[in-house]
C-alpha cells in the first residue's frame, strides 16, 4: 500500500499510531476524518508485525470497527476499515482476537 516503507517507520516511531486513533476517536460523525485516518492506520498496518501490534495496542481496531459501523454507506470508509482489519488479522494472535474481540468479524 505504501511505496515507501521508510516513510511508515517515521510516522510510527513518531507516535502515528496513537496520534491517528486519537483523531479518529474525537471525530467519530466527521466522514471524512474516518476516510483519511482509516487509510493511514491501513498504510500502518501493511507490513511490519510490530506496526500491526502498536495500532492494535493503540485502540485502532476498535476505532476502524466504530469507523464501519458509523458509516456503512461510505464506501471509502467501508474499504479502509476493512483493509485496517484484514491487515491485522494477517498478524500475531493477539493481532487476530483484538478484531474478534472488538466485533471486527461481524462488521467486515
Amino acid at each position: 500500500m505504501c511505496e515507501h516503507p521508510s516513510a511508515v517507520k517515521v510516522v510510527m516511531d513518531a507516535g502515528g499510531a496513537v496520534a491517528f486513533v486519537a483523531a479518529l476517536h474525537a471525530y467519530p460523525s466527521n466522514v471524512e476524518m474516518q476516510r483519511r485516518g482509516c487509510l493511514a492506520l491501513a498504510t500502518m498496518t501493511d507490513g511490519e508485525e510490530e506496526h500491526k501490534r502498536a495500532v492494535v495496542n493503540a485502540g485502532g481496531v476498535a476505532v476502524a470497527v466504530d469507523a464501519l459501523r458509523a458509516h456503512p454507506s461510505d464506501m471509502e470508509v467501508q474499504r479502509a476499515g476493512c483493509v485496517v482489519l484484514a491487515n491485522i488479522v494477517l498478524g500475531d494472535e493477539a493481532c487476530k482476537k483484538a478484531v474478534v474481540d472488538a466485533g471486527g468479524v461481524a462488521v467486515a
